[in-house]
């Protein structure tokens, strides 16, 4: 009785604290929000602060490290379940943990220094924000998704092997029987992914704008706030970069939600 009410205090706590960091950003935001618009220019001099060409640089910026690091993550977790010898296995866990414990301003000046170079004179653009992010990204699929994949049940693959599947073909049936699990840790390293600061800020160019071009630079919501927070003397431009941190709390706590229905509807089966 004791460990439940110990269970039930830590998560009302859990929840108190988000409610109030969003309640605090929502407040300190307010004065600006006459002044936030759906534009790409932001100009603090007069006080024209539009929100779109940085929500536009996160979405993309995310998604694209997401689409490169999510097959390799997924492949590397469906490699290590069933099909490799007990030896790399031993040696997994060792390796993702060094990965996930490297300083995110190592991986962005990493990305800034190699990835930068090929596109000339350590370029930033958005292409570079994306590679640099995607390794950042590899430990939590990995590892998220091997542990959806462990959790099959040990009948499931059995009975694909008694119908006469090759070892391949049961790897598959084991990942569709995880796919919303799987899904669900895809969902939440976006999570990661659309918060991530210093690495993102090092390699994707900082220039306000709105482009699919790849090798254009651009900026992000975390940018937006590394670069211009300290700087900020007007307080309607504080408030505006208050407002940027608010919008992208509601952006991830929606991911989150999302990963967590999805994940939800997996365990149902």
């Amino acid at each position: 009785m004791r460990d439940v009410r110990l269970d039930d205090l830590a998560a009302i706590l859990t929840i108190a604290i988000a409610v109030l960091t969003g309640v605090v950003l929502l407040v300190f935001s307010l004065p600006s929000i006459p002044y936030v618009h759906l534009s790409i220019i932001w100009d603090p001099v007069s006080r024209f602060f539009g929100i779109l060409a940085f929500v536009f640089g996160t979405l993309y910026v995310s998604l694209l490290a997401l689409l490169i690091s999510s097959p390799i993550g997924i492949g590397a977790a469906l490699y290590i379940v069933r099909y490799a010898p007990d030896k790399v296995k031993r040696y997994y866990s060792m390796i993702v943990e060094a990965m996930a414990s490297v300083p995110s301003v190592v991986y962005g000046l990493r990305g800034f220094l190699v990835l930068g170079s090929f596109f000339g004179a350590f370029k930033a653009n958005k292409l570079v924000a994306s590679l640099t992010l995607s390794v950042m990204l590899l430990p939590t699929i990995i590892s998220l998704s091997r542990a959806s994949l462990e959790s099959v049940p040990r009948e499931i693959v059995e009975a694909a092997y008694a119908l006469g599947a090759m070892k391949h073909e049961a790897a598959l049936v084991a990942l569709g029987y995880s796919r919303n699990q799987i899904l669900g840790s895809v969902l939440i390293a976006l999570m990661r992914a659309v918060g991530e600061t210093m690495a993102v800020t090092m390699t994707v160019g900082n220039v306000v704008g709105v482009s699919m071009n790849p090798l254009d630079p651009g900026s992000t919501l975390t940018s937006l706030i590394a670069t211009e927070f300290g700087g900020a003397m007007d307080p309607i431009h504080r408030s505006a970069i208050i407002f940027a941190a608010f919008l992208l709390f509601v952006i991830s706590l929606t991911i989150y939600s999302i990963a967590r229905r999805v994940i939800g509807r997996g365990e149902e089966k």
